[in-house]
């Protein structure tokens, strides 16, 4: 089942007219949330058990592009410029025999030391060491097997209609799925608090009738003296605003009553709507904090 499936069942629809317009790019939105939960996690599981790391991780020791160096005593490579690789784990060499030998990471100070043989920082192909200077990670000795790193790695080609993670564990595919879905919870939440009516007012209203008539401190305008009174420019949230026109400019009172009706339904709806989204969020961010929990053997914090 597609993941933007399971964000429906916990924060509503993503696709239909959810208060139409504003949700048009949710779904793009969404997808960006998956990806941005899966970079959360990891970055989780590093504050609380760094070890478990490597579930994140891809072992690399092929396709890799040697950088020029002017130290022929050891291989640079370019490692954190990639926006879907993260922190390198473990660096090693690899022999003819496909055995690996971890590799020590050394202050780059160390560097020239690192192929004296009279060092005792000298390194060897089965005691390889390795120093970082910005987005380069060099690694010594020069050739003497393959050189490799386990590296997080994270999915960035994700969607809605994914229904896997690369390099990520398949019994914790619901973290970034509850990630997602929060956002999207509190996506709809704060748009709604933005399409809540401002202060009654008559901003562009026309009244047809005595030209120059003032209501409230704003005069009209007027293109007949017909004495019959009209809005023009209402817009959302601006019902209210009708409704004390049609009363206060003695309109008619059965029209202004059905409004209200109208009014006292949509705001009714609105407070459903609005409460609903809000225990979402809530049942969403705790059983995040859950899964995690029991995942990791933490409370989610």
């Amino acid at each position: 089942m597609a993941f933007g499936d399971d964000i429906q069942r916990n924060a509503g629809n993503l696709l239909g007219d959810w208060k139409s317009p504003i949700d048009h790019d949710l779904p793009t939105k969404c997808d960006s949330w998956l990806v941005e939960g899966v970079r959360y996690i990891a970055n989780r599981v590093k504050q609380t058990d760094a070890n478990q790391l490597f579930k994140f991780a891809e072992d690399r020791d092929t396709g890799l592009t040697s950088e020029t160096t002017t130290d022929s005593a050891g291989t640079k490579y370019k490692v954190f410029h990639e926006s879907n690789y993260g922190e390198v784990l473990y660096v090693y060499k690899k022999d003819s025999a496909g055995k690996k030998y971890i590799s020590k990471e050394v202050d780059r100070m160390i560097a020239p030391y690192l192929a004296d043989t009279n060092s005792i920082y000298y390194a060897t192909a089965q005691s390889p060491a390795h120093f970082i200077s910005g987005d380069f990670m060099t690694v010594y000795p020069s050739g003497s097997g393959t050189d490799g790193f386990i590296q997080v790695r994270y999915d960035t080609a994700l969607t809605t209609a994914s229904t896997d993670i690369a390099y990520f564990p398949d019994e914790l595919h619901i973290l970034p799925i509850l990630y997602a879905s929060e956002q999207v919870l509190k996506y709809k939440l704060s748009v709604m608090r933005d399409r809540l009516p401002d202060a009654p007012n008559y901003d562009g209203y026309t009244e047809v009738g005595t030209s120059g008539s003032t209501v409230d401190g704003v005069t009209t305008t007027s293109t007949s003296n017909t004495g019959t009174e009209t809005l023009t420019g209402l817009e959302y949230g601006e019902g209210w605003n009708a409704v004390r026109f049609y009363i206060e400019n003695e309109e008619d009172i059965e029209i202004a009553g059905a409004k209200m009706q109208e009014l006292n339904a949509e705001q009714q709806l609105f407070v459903t709507d609005y409460s609903w989204l809000q225990g979402q969020l809530q049942e969403v961010k705790e059983e995040f904090e859950q899964q995690f929990g029991a995942a990791f053997g933490v409370l989610g914090g």
